[in-house]
């Protein structure tokens, strides 16, 4: 199975195949013609195909940015997900103001999405529109989202994340969470 999703859909699927089926998790954008990156069809680790999006598809140059400054980020930080390609569309038809902002000084493509690259494998955390900064930090809805539904997978049937305002912290991150037949949350 191919699957562009986060870590909840992957066991979705998971629980959807057939006994000893591959789930190959992927990254792509219209934008790229095919793919951005795929999964290894061979990794016998779980956890790299579930949590990952695979690595980059040859000729495919991935990095991160910073998301106010455009710089490159250290590996495994997390930031705009921006890519050169040969597949990569020429730019957006008409539009001269969309394609000189899509793409920086160094000809990569800035995606609008949030993610982080770290040993070869690419991880998307969701669009730019939700990445929220609170306490000057960059938090992503959909990862705090995604963590909440894998630490408390007994518990929680749905979660959902957003940033309010907040004096102190900015925007403050609040999760909206629908338990398993009603439990009541556990004392804190």
């Amino acid at each position: 199975a191919i699957l562009a999703g986060e870590p909840r859909t992957y066991d979705l699927v998971r629980e959807m195949c057939p006994a000893g089926a591959t789930i190959n998790n992927l990254y792509a954008q219209t934008e790229n013609g095919p793919l951005v990156s795929l999964a290894d069809h061979e990794c016998v680790d779980e956890a790299v195909n579930k949590y990952t999006h695979g690595r980059p598809l040859p000729g495919v140059q991935v990095v991160i940015k910073h998301i106010d400054s455009g710089a490159r980020v250290a590996q495994g930080e997390a930031g705009e997900i921006c890519y050169k390609s040969p597949y990569l569309f020429q730019g957006y038809h008409r539009q001269p103001e969309e394609v000189d902002k899509a793409f920086d000084q160094e000809g990569y493509f800035h995606s609008g999405d949030y993610g982080h690259f770290d040993n070869g494998y690419l991880t998307y955390l969701g669009r730019l529109g939700g990445v929220v900064k609170s306490g000057g930090e960059n938090v992503s809805t959909t990862r705090v989202t995604t963590n909440l539904l894998e630490l408390f997978q007994n518990l929680f049937d749905d979660v959902k994340t957003v940033g309010i305002d907040d004096a102190y912290w900015g925007t403050r991150v609040v999760s909206f969470v629908r338990t398993r037949d009603e439990q009541p949350l556990p004392p804190s």
